[in-house]
């Protein structure tokens, strides 16, 4: 189950869908932009190409569970039915 879950994100993620876990958070593909880096070891300049890359952020809801914090103080009121 948790499998088939992981591969009908990541085939999402390959068409660049927004997928979204109320509770849980949101996973998307965010555009990385070409920039200049510079290799730690020389010091050089070295051009990056630009990306995709996979991004998850946690909901507000998950966040306020793993700091332990109280959801009223948080203005999570009217959504407490989604805390776990």
């Amino acid at each position: 189950m948790v499998n088939g879950f992981i591969e009908s994100v990541v085939e999402a993620l390959e068409r660049e869908d927004h997928i979204e876990i109320r509770g849980f958070g949101t996973f998307k593909v965010v555009e990385r932009a070409p920039r200049i880096g510079r290799n730690p070891r020389t010091g050089a300049a070295v051009k990056i190409a630009g990306r995709k890359a996979p991004t998850f952020k946690s909901s507000k809801e998950l966040q306020v569970r793993v700091n332990g914090e109280n959801a009223e103080n948080k203005g999570l009121g009217d959504k407490k039915d989604a805390l776990w």
